[in-house]
């Protein structure tokens, strides 16, 4: 077992172990007050762990409403959020009652945030099933969702009671649905540890994701609000948002966030920020596992990424690579981030980069 101990101001564990329901009925055991739990799922996962999970928590006197929604990410939107709000208002969910999300990162956001504003904040577990939610999106407090196709443009900050990552949860992912998660871990390698790379490589995915979780619990520690070094984590968001919001979600986020960091480094080297030579490295790494194909151009992506939550006034920071394990912040006028945009696609649109 491994356990992390994120502290703040609202500390909670994460616990990398098999079996979860076994923590699960611990925790509830020991901190939970209320009578009623809402697992939330969705048509995908729901059907392989969730009637398990409600079983067990049924056997324990619990009361359950289980609720899912149609798995994929038009579902992250207000009507969903109204239509489960409305499930635990009619179930007589009250403030001491807690919801369960059992699912990849989309699940976690929509349970997050219908915790966050349901009477004004109740508790929430996210039970990752996804790498791209092990790696990342279970850690740190984020909860959103999407309206129209802006991407996680309706938000707040709300962290979890408990996060449990148990790895045979990830027994039933399909090669497609495991390579979401390697975008996410490859940020991670660039951002903060070039030796990642060598377990990606290997496949050693449970040392990948304690690792991942580990970086992400430190940098949510010191920035939970992501006001200066949690922006180190947003390494090819910016132009990866725009890249799902303008393929209207076909392209997955792990995708969209390798080639938005193929294109951002691009963007980097284009305008004198960083040297060729390390751009190159960068890109020839994420082409092992991602082909840069770009079916949109510098305007489109500039006018997607328009209302970026990065962007403050007339400038966005972002990360930018020092080295691969390296990255610093650096601050960019928006009109240099759209000529480092174009330059970017041009780029890797070239045959010869």
């Amino acid at each position: 077992m491994k356990k992390l101990e994120l502290y703040g101001k609202h500390p909670y564990n994460i616990i990398i172990d098999s079996p979860y329901i076994d923590h699960l009925m611990e925790y509830l055991q020991e901190s939970f007050k209320g009578t009623h739990i809402g697992l939330i799922s969705d048509t995908n996962v729901f059907p392989l762990y969730g009637s398990t999970l409600e079983k067990a928590l049924s056997k324990k006197g619990y009361e359950v409403q289980a609720i899912t929604f149609m798995a994929g990410e038009h579902s992250k939107s207000l009507t969903t959020v109204e239509r489960i709000t409305e499930s635990l208002i009619n179930k007589d969910f009250g403030k001491d009652d807690i919801l369960i999300g059992l699912g990849g990162g989309l699940v976690g956001d929509i349970t997050g945030f219908i915790a966050s504003i349901f009477m004004r904040g109740i508790s929430y577990i996210h039970i990752p099933t996804t790498w791209v939610s092990a790696i990342d999106s279970s850690v740190g407090g984020k909860t959103s969702i999407n309206l129209n196709y802006l991407k996680n443009i309706i938000g707040v900050y709300w962290q979890p009671s408990l996060v449990l990552c148990d790895p045979s949860l990830f027994d039933t992912l399909d090669d497609a649905e495991k390579k979401k998660g390697i975008g996410e871990a490859l940020k991670y390698a660039f951002v903060s540890d070039a030796s990642l790379l060598e377990d990606i490589e290997k496949n050693n995915i449970c040392h990948v994701i304690g690792r991942c979780m580990s970086i992400k619990k430190s940098l949510v520690e010191v920035d939970e609000r992501d006001k200066g070094l949690r922006k180190l984590l947003s390494f090819g968001h910016t132009v990866g948002h725009g890249i799902e919001s303008l393929s209207a979600f076909s392209i997955t986020h792990g995708e969209a966030v390798a080639l938005g960091m193929a294109i951002e480094v691009a963007g980097f080297y284009s305008i004198g920020l960083i040297t060729e030579e390390l751009a190159r490295e960068i890109i020839n790494i994420i082409k092992r596992y991602f082909p840069i194909h770009i079916d949109f151009s510098g305007d489109e992506l500039c006018k997607a990424i328009i209302h970026d939550k990065k962007i403050h006034g007339s400038s966005i920071t972002m990360p930018m690579p020092q080295s691969v394990g390296h990255t610093t912040l650096q601050k960019i006028d928006v009109q240099d981030l759209k000529r480092l945009i174009h330059k970017g696609v041009e780029i890797l649109k070239s045959p010869e980069f």
